[in-house]
C-alpha cells in the first residue's frame, strides 16, 4: 500500500508541471461555455422552446474536461518508454498490478482536480443538489476517470510506434468527443437528434463520455432530463472494468517486453 501511495503521490506531483496548460485549457472550457453554448442556446431551439443548450452543455464539458485531463496520463507513460524511464520504474519495489492500478488512480484524482470548477458552474447554473446527489457524482465521475485513464494507458503501452499511437489518441479522443452525448443531445423536447440519425444513434449510446453525461444531467436535473438510465450505470460501469483490465494487461505484456 505504501508503495502504491508513493506512486500516486509521484503522478500528482508530475501534475504539477502543467499547470500553465491546465490554466489555459480551463479559460478555454470556460469561454466555450459562455460565448459558444450561450449563442448556441439563443439559435437552438426545439419541441416548445423549452430546451436550453446552455444548461445542456454545462454537465457536458465538466465530462469533457474530465476526459482531456485523463488522457495526460497516456502521454507521460508514452514518454517514459521513449525515454526510457520505464526501466527505472521497473526497478522499483512494486508490482505491475500495484504500479498501473496506483497510476490510473492519480490520473483519476488529477481529472478530478481539474474537473472540480467546471462541476461547480453546472452546480451553479442548474442548482446545487443535495449532499448525497453531489457525492453520487464524484462516485460517477471519479468511476470515469479511472476508464478514461486506463484506457490511455493501454493506447500508450499497446501501440509501441509513436506516431502510431498519436494517430490512434487522436481517433480515439475524436469518437469519444464527436460521438457522445457530450455536445449533441440524443432527444430534446420531444425531438429526435443522435436518435434518428443511423449508426450514430448507437455508437452515441456505447461511448463512455456519454454514460458520464447522461448521468450527471439526471442527477442535476431529473424533471428535464429524466431519471438515471439503467444502461448508463452498467455501461459506465463495465466500460471501466474493462479498461482497467486491458490497462494492466498492455502494462504488463509491454514490461515484459521491456
Amino acid at each position: 500500500m505504501n508503495n502504491m501511495l508513493a506512486v500516486i503521490e509521484r503522478d500528482l506531483q508530475n501534475f504539477l508541471k502543467y499547470k500553465y496548460w491546465i490554466g489555459v485549457l480551463l479559460l478555454t472550457n470556460i469561454a466555450d461555455l459562455l460565448i459558444m453554448a450561450a449563442n448556441f442556446s439563443n439559435l437552438v431551439t426545439f419541441g416548445a422552446g423549452t430546451f436550453n443548450y446552455l444548461l445542456f452543455f454545462a454537465p457536458g464539458l465538466a465530462v469533457l474536461s474530465l476526459f482531456g485531463a485523463t488522457f495526460i496520463m497516456g502521454i507521460e507513460v508514452s514518454g517514459e518508454r521513449q525515454s526510457q524511464q520505464i526501466y527505472y520504474l521497473l526497478s522499483l519495489p512494486i508490482d505491475r498490478f500495484q504500479f498501473t492500478v496506483a497510476r490510473a488512480f492519480a490520473g483519476a484524482i488529477r481529472s478530478m482536480v481539474f474537473c472540480i470548477p467546471l462541476l461547480i458552474i453546472a452546480f451553479v447554473m442548474l442548482g446545487v443538489p443535495s449532499f448525497l446527489t453531489v457525492l453520487l457524482i464524484i462516485f460517477c465521475l471519479f468511476t470515469l476517470a479511472i476508464g478514461l485513464t486506463s484506457l490511455s494507458i493501454a493506447l500508450a503501452t499497446a501501440i509501441m510506434s509513436t506516431r502510431r499511437y498519436q494517430l490512434a489518441r487522436g481517433i480515439v479522443s475524436m469518437y469519444l468527443m464527436f460521438a457522445s452525448t457530450v455536445f449533441y443531445p440524443y432527444q430534446a423536447g420531444g425531438v429526435p437528434i443522435l436518435a434518428q440519425i443511423p449508426i450514430l444513434n448507437v455508437v452515441a449510446e456505447l461511448n463512455p463520455l456519454s454514460y458520464g453525461a447522461n448521468l450527471l444531467r439526471s442527477l442535476l436535473d431529473p424533471v428535464q432530463y429524466g431519471e438515471v438510465q439503467l444502461l448508463d450505470v452498467l455501461g459506465l460501469i463495465g466500460f471501466t472494468i474493462i479498461m482497467v483490465y486491458l490497462g494492466l494487461f498492455f502494462y504488463n505484456r509491454f514490461t515484459r517486453i521491456a
